[in-house]
């Protein structure tokens, strides 16, 4: 189902339809799709103007590097939180239902036409990387990228996109 229901729209539902048609709270509905779906969402702290992310080597860092706000509240505990859904688990689940797998077979069934170009597939950097063995690390692996038709192309885009409606 897809909606753009805001958290506080739907809250405002919850309340009005309390009497007639008990909706449960947006944390339990989150938490049972955690549970049915086998995916536990990761949370991490991050800056209350979404300037950094306390991870790693900033973990226990006071304040955020770039807008000098404080990591923690009075009560101690952070004052914004990011849920991350991890990707690898997303991406398996695509291979659990018969009519997914036939869509995410469309890279490796795809047959470019020199001179034509329709589709991601057929631009050369993807044909080049196609005739390349895979590198990690230095070390040149068996076998060429995209050379199992379970593999998966992922691209990102990220021009002019703002997460959080906010400008720097």
């Amino acid at each position: 189902m897809t909606s753009h229901t805001t958290c506080r729209a739907y809250n405002q539902l919850r309340f009005a339809l309390r009497d007639r048609l008990p909706l449960d709270s947006q944390f339990v509905i989150l938490r049972r799709i955690a549970i049915l779906s086998g995916i536990k969402p990761l949370y991490y702290d991050c800056c209350v103007n979404s300037c950094m992310a306390y991870t790693d080597k900033y973990l226990h860092d006071q304040f955020c590097n770039y807008c000098n706000e404080p990591h923690l509240d009075i009560k101690g505990k952070a004052r914004r939180r990011f849920c991350y859904l991890p990707l690898i688990p997303r991406l398996q689940g695509f291979f659990q239902k018969p009519e997914l797998i036939s869509k995410m077979s469309y890279r490796a069934e795809y047959r470019s036409d020199p001179g034509y170009m329709r589709d991601v597939f057929d631009s050369s950097h993807y044909q080049q990387l196609c005739h390349h063995r895979v590198v990690v690390d230095g070390e040149k692996l068996p076998y060429q990228y995209f050379s199992d038709p379970r593999d998966i192309a992922l691209s990102l885009c990220t021009d002019s996109y703002l997460l959080y409606k906010r400008r720097r």
